[in-house]
């Protein structure tokens, strides 16, 4: 397994993981600056763990393929 087939900036799926980590970065930044109510808290958290996941797929089809 190679991380350097992570990096294909001919992949679409290369610039939407890109847009997921974005993503990533600001609902961290938001839970980490913002005061959430536990359904604010539970619906961030929720995003967050389908985007870990989704990453990780999509990470994983870029380094397999």
């Amino acid at each position: 397994m190679k991380l350097s087939r992570l990096i294909q900036p001919k992949n679409p799926i290369f610039w939407i993981l890109m847009v997921l980590n974005a993503l990533s970065l600001a609902l961290s930044h938001i839970v980490q600056t913002q005061q959430l109510n536990a359904l604010g808290t539970v619906l961030v958290v929720g995003c967050a763990v389908l985007n870990a996941i989704a990453s990780a797929f999509l990470a994983w089809r870029l380094v397999n393929s």
